[in-house]
Formats: structure tokens, C-alpha cells, sequence
């Protein structure tokens, strides 16, 4: 019965990350340090609850977040070299194209879910128009420039992104049995791994001293409660919808909110730097988001 509010708990994850990069923005958190936040914080905040959670049985489960902690470790040094590179800007507005990545992955994986679909080429054809009017927007909208350079750079990642999500979702249907468990240690277990591998990266060139710092006392519980609801939303949704690709493409959504809020600000007297959108481009979005939501 749930399944078809899908997209309602995408919607909640979305914002919740609109928020949360727009709160990283204010902060201003050097990759390094906040992928150490988003990783040994998280873990540190859920593991005292850990007793309050019934383990899950199936090994798979356990399987799949140990290897999703570990793509989610070599994916952020990967991001975070190609920031250094290419530029914060260059790195996050290719991140959408992940999108049909994801779509298609999941389809090879799924056998069943491909013929399915291929019994209905039209819903098909439509379902990727959606899809990719949806990643077209969000380009326009973040006014993605790249280099070829960049695009093979970034090549790895965006395939290593699409496995993330399939995974994702693979393991909330492993732990579908005690799916409120099943969140809390995928959340748990990927922040340890992950964690501890950014930890690592982190030490051998910074001081832990620096962690220490008066300003973090505020900031680190912040990201920690932003990335944790983040996380505990998307897994959700990815139990509920019945392709990962579809989650993403909602999640990705997070620019819009963003502009709608530096809008909303300016409006109401604050003075800050509002890049305008195109109604076309929001309409693109807007139609598309809509017929992937009534296709599905």
C-alpha cells in the first residue's frame, strides 16, 4: 500500500538535502573534514542505540553494506580529487547523469523488471523521457560547464554512483523483514566503513587537534542530524519505489529548493546572490517529475 507514496518520502529526502547543502554552504567544511563528519560522526551519534534494534539474518544484508561503505569511501576521494581538479561547480552538476545510469543498471540486474517494462514499450519510452527530461533540467539549471577531461575523470564515478543506489535498494529488499532495522544499520555500518576509511585520509594531513575546534561543537552535531535524516528518508524511499533510478531523479531535485530559497529570502528583504532559472526549464522539470510520478 505504501509503494505508491514513493515518491512523497523522495520528495522529504530531496529537501532534506537542499537543506543540508545549503547549511554546508554557511558552514563552509573542507571536503576532507566533512566527509569525516558525515562518516565517524554518524556512526559515533547511532551507535548507543544500536540495543534497540533487532540484527537482521540474512548475511547478504550485512554483505551489502560492508560494499557499499567501500564504494562510498573510494567514490568521495575520487569526488573530492576531481573538485580539486575540475572545480566543486564541474563536479556536482555532472553528478545527474547518474540518473539513466542508474535506470539501466538495475534493469540489467532485474531481468524480470526489464521484460516487464519491454511488454510496454511506450510506458517505457515515456518513463526515460521523464528520466531525462529530468536530468536535462537539472543540468541547465546548475549551468553545467565541463571539459572532456572532466567527463572521463568523472566517468568512474558517476558508474560507481549508479551501483551505489542499486545496492542501496538491494539491501533495504534483504532487510525488508525488519525494514526500521534494516535503515538503522545500513546507516550505522556504511558511516563506519566509510568513515574510517575518510578518518584515515584525513589524519595523514591534517592535526586531530583541528577536529577539536569551538565552532564544530555546533556544526558536527548539524550535519550529523542533517546527513542522518538524509540517509534514513532515501533508504525508505528506495525500499518503496520500484526502481532506484526514480528516487535519484527526485533526489536531484534538491537545485530547485535551493534557488526557491535564496528567492524567498531576497523576497523577504535578505540580500544575497540569486542565480535565475528559466520558466521553460522549470517547466521541463516540473512535467517531467509529474509524468515519472504517474508512470511509474
Amino acid at each position: 500500500m505504501m509503494e505508491k507514496y514513493w515518491f512523497f518520502v523522495a520528495l522529504v529526502c530531496s529537501l532534506l538535502n537542499g537543506v543540508f547543502i545549503y547549511t554546508n554552504q554557511i558552514f563552509k567544511l573542507a571536503g576532507p573534514l566533512f566527509m569525516v563528519f558525515r562518516g565517524v560522526g554518524q556512526f559515533l551519534a547511532l551507535l548507543p542505540f544500536v540495543m534497540f534494534f533487532s540484527p537482521i539474518e540474512n548475511v547478504a544484508f550485512y554483505l551489502l553494506c560492508f560494499a557499499q561503505g567501500c564504494l562510498i569511501a573510494f567514490n568521495d576521494y575520487r569526488l573530492f580529487r576531481s573538485s580539486k581538479a575540475f572545480g566543486a561547480e564541474v563536479t556536482s552538476s555532472l553528478q545527474p547523469l547518474a540518473i539513466g545510469l542508474i535506470f539501466v543498471l538495475w534493469l540489467v540486474v532485474h531481468p524480470a523488471d526489464l521484460k516487464a517494462m519491454l511488454q510496454q514499450p511506450l510506458h517505457l519510452a515515456l518513463i526515460m523521457l521523464c528520466l531525462c527530461g529530468i536530468t536535462f533540467s537539472i543540468l541547465k539549471m546548475k549551468k553545467a560547464k565541463s571539459s572532456a577531461q572532466a567527463m572521463r575523470y568523472l566517468l568512474p564515478c558517476l558508474c560507481l554512483m549508479s551501483i551505489n543506489d542499486v545496492i542501496n535498494k538491494e539491501a533495504m529488499i534483504h532487510g525488508a523483514e525488519h525494514l526500521v532495522s534494516a535503515i538503522y544499520f545500513y546507516c550505522l555500518i556504511t558511516a563506519f566503513v566509510s568513515g574510517s576509511a575518510n578518518f584515515i585520509l584525513y589524519l595523514k594531513k591534517h592535526k586531530l587537534n583541528e577536529l577539536k575546534a569551538p565552532h564544530y561543537k555546533f556544526r558536527a552535531p548539524v550535519i550529523v542530524l542533517l546527513v542522518t535524516l538524509c540517509m534514513i528518508s532515501k533508504n525508505y524511499a528506495m525500499f518503496l519505489a520500484p526502481n532506484p533510478a526514480y528516487v535519484s531523479a527526485i533526489i536531484f531535485l534538491y537545485p530547485l529548493w535551493i534557488v526557491l530559497g535564496n528567492m524567498l529570502y531576497r523576497h523577504c528583504g535578505g540580500k544575497i546572490a540569486c542565480a535565475g532559472v528559466r520558466l521553460s526549464t522549470v517547466s521541463v522539470l516540473l512535467t517531467s517529475v509529474i509524468g515519472l510520478i504517474l508512470l511509474r
